[in-house]
């Protein structure tokens, strides 16, 4: 029984880790995402989707266990769109 539960102690620990790794490969840091959602000169859209991006990833975070694979898979293609539009925005 105890094996078990350390088994699936240590998947969590991949999952979250290789979600981690992703997220930042893809996105860069949380901190990003928040300074552009406080930036006065970023569009309105770009502002509210890098706020909502940030705060999804920390209700991930702390939801890791209940949080299912479509919607880790979802955050990081979106975690990718969001930062192509971060990058467009910051080249202009």
């Amino acid at each position: 029984m105890k094996e078990q539960a350390a088994a699936n102690d240590m998947v969590d620990y991949d999952r979250i880790g290789r979600f981690i790794y992703a997220f930042h490969r893809m996105c860069g840091s949380v901190e990003t995402l928040s300074d552009t959602a406080q930036d006065a000169n970023a569009p309105r859209e770009l502002k509210d989707r890098a706020a909502r991006l940030a705060r999804n990833y920390e209700h991930i975070l702390a939801n890791i266990a209940s949080t299912a694979d479509s919607e880790l898979e979802s955050t990081l293609r979106l975690a990718s769109e969001v930062r192509a539009e971060i990058d467009n925005w910051r080249s202009v």
